[in-house]
């Protein structure tokens, strides 16, 4: 039987025994196929990334050659010529693998590279005593062993960016299906109390109307009246908060008075309770960079949270400056305050921080200063909160000038 059907026959034995269900092995593997089918001494494959040469698997070869790197330029596989996929060369013009390989001796190295569109990917290399050779058939093994190589990562990095896309997809769908439950037992939370109070008034009026004083009924209904006001504010705000989570805000970017806009937005809401005394300190123009849309909304939250969390009455500060070319608002209130240890979450989805002031914190989603963050990040700008001297909390917000 001639030599290159018994090579053909060996190559094909070896290749049909390779399993490619573990890529590092699977190297292994053709480096000590190359071993037993060329004669040689030992193989390694290298995998090029960058412009560095990484050994990624060995045979008969040193163990502390793995996961070491050198320079692509200058290897052999750079030096393969235009159109040629094998190369045969003394291994002493190669000295950064000659030193670890052959000692610094004299020796032989063949190399053919793996190629993906075009592009090599790396090369697989077999060590030869000094003065030998590989025939024209031991170069075709080598380079169809190299090519399995190639096919082999082509196929695990596939398989690892489908995998990858897999438990992204599985991440996301986890953090949506967390999201919801927490949406519905807060949602479910900040609604049973109010619709109890407004049931429960509903059917004392409905079966005891003509006993009770007149008094008692108006002061019935006044209650029900404000239920269902704060009933239509947490559904507003729920509305806000599933438009804000949305893939991304969409703004129209303008240049815009923040002092006017500032002062227009409080006017609107500065009445909405006789305690809180909301005054603005703003000069007669502050130019800022964002959506006046997406400001009426950020304004507005700030105010009712200052208003919301100061239960006792007292003022609310709205400030508006120019600060390092950067328009600024700041909302400040002598309420109950925030946590230090809450002041950052205090921005996060359904998290209402824990108040200074024990017993202080009202109702509500947790869902009002996320959204501003989300309104005034889409406009390139930042929000902040801190602790007021004297009590209370400043919330920041700072615009593109």
């Amino acid at each position: 039987m001639n030599r290159p059907a018994s090579l053909a026959r060996r190559l094909a034995e070896v290749v049909s025994t390779m399993s490619a269900s573990d890529t590092p092995a699977l190297l292994q593997q053709l480096c000590r196929g190359a071993v037993e089918l060329l004669d040689a001494d030992g193989s390694g494959y290298c995998v090029l990334d960058g412009d560095q040469l990484e050994v990624a698997a060995v045979w008969q070869l040193p163990g502390s050659l793995l996961g070491q790197r050198f320079p692509f330029a200058g290897s052999a596989l750079a030096d393969l010529p235009t159109g040629g996929r094998a190369l045969v060369a003394d291994a002493a013009a190669y000295p950064s693998l000659n030193a670890e390989v052959w000692t610094g001796q004299a020796g032989v190295l063949a190399v053919a590279s793996t190629e993906a569109a075009g592009a090599v990917t790396g090369g697989l290399y077999v060590s030869l005593d000094a003065g030998k050779t590989l025939s024209a058939e031991q170069l075709d093994v080598l380079e169809l062993l190299a090519a399995h190589a190639g096919v082999a990562l082509h196929d695990a990095a596939r398989v690892e960016a489908a995998d990858l896309q897999r438990r992204q997809t599985e991440q996301a769908l986890v953090e949506l299906e967390t999201a919801k439950d927490l949406f519905l037992a807060v949602a479910g939370h900040e609604l049973r109390t109010p619709l109890a109070v407004v049931r429960g008034f509903g059917d004392t009026l409905l079966h005891r109307w003509e006993s009770l004083p007149d008094a008692d009924r108006r002061a019935m209904v006044a209650t029900m009246v404000g239920r269902a006001t704060g009933l239509a504010e947490l559904v507003e705000q729920l509305m806000r908060g599933s438009h804000a989570g949305a893939a991304g805000v969409e703004v129209e970017l303008r240049s815009f008075d923040l002092a006017a806009e500032v002062r227009r937005v409080v006017s609107g809401v500065a009445g909405s309770s006789p305690d809180h005394h909301v005054r603005v300190d703003a000069p007669d123009a502050v130019p800022a960079t964002g959506d006046p849309a997406k400001v009426e909304p950020v304004v507005g939250q700030l105010v009712e949270n200052a208003v919301k969390y100061s239960p006792g009455g007292g003022p609310v500060d709205v400030t508006v400056t120019t600060e390092g070319g950067r328009a600024v608002l700041r909302v400040a209130d002598r309420g109950v305050g925030v946590a230090p240890a809450d002041l950052h979450r205090v921005f996060d989805r359904f998290v209402r921080g824990e108040p200074v002031v024990p017993g202080g914190r009202p109702g509500g989603a947790g869902l009002g200063l996320w959204i501003v963050r989300r309104y005034v990040e889409a406009q390139g700008g930042t929000v902040s909160a801190a602790l007021r001297e004297g009590g209370g909390t400043v919330v920041e917000v700072s615009l593109p000038g």
